[in-house]
């Protein structure tokens, strides 16, 4: 038996007991830990006035940003391996409904956040790069690359 297909059934035993595996749920605190920082870091900076501590404040806020991008990326891919648990039975549909919309809206905003605040980073044309965790580094987007036009239609959304 392969290690993917014996993790997988380590993972399926605890969902098809209605729960979520210790994988699911290390992601689900871990992120849920990183956005709490985010809105807090992200008042936080509104606040400094303009120097380094502001400049510091917002490197953080975006190679955060890029960390809860990296984790979502593989909290989608562990959700594809491993199903979450059906416990919903007793709810109305319309809550169920819900549930799985607000999960997907999740979802989007935890790629579409990181992504728009790499975007404003790269739009200031950065002297260093932003870090994934601090440790690998991310290069900004191409924008010097388009035509001014097009800066001005990509960056003022």
């Amino acid at each position: 038996m392969r290690l993917h297909d014996l993790i997988r059934r380590w993972a399926v035993s605890y969902t098809e007991h209605g729960k979520y595996s210790p994988v699911g749920v290390w992601f689900h605190w871990i992120m849920a830990g990183l956005v709490l920082f985010q809105l807090g870091s992200g008042w936080m900076m509104s606040r400094y006035p303009v120097g380094a501590s502001k400049l510091a404040t917002y490197e953080l806020h975006s190679e955060l940003g890029l960390t809860i991008l990296f984790l979502a990326i593989l909290r989608f891919g562990w959700r594809l391996f491993v199903p979450d648990p059906v416990n919903d039975a007793d709810a109305p549909s319309w809550q169920s409904t819900a549930a799985h919309i607000t999960q997907y809206l999740f979802y989007g905003l935890f790629a579409l956040l990181p992504l728009s605040g790499w975007a404003m980073w790269s739009a200031i044309q950065p002297v260093q790069p932003l870090r994934l965790a601090g440790l690998v580094a991310i290069p900004p987007m191409p924008f010097h690359t388009l035509s001014p036009a097009w800066q001005y239609q990509v960056l003022d959304w």
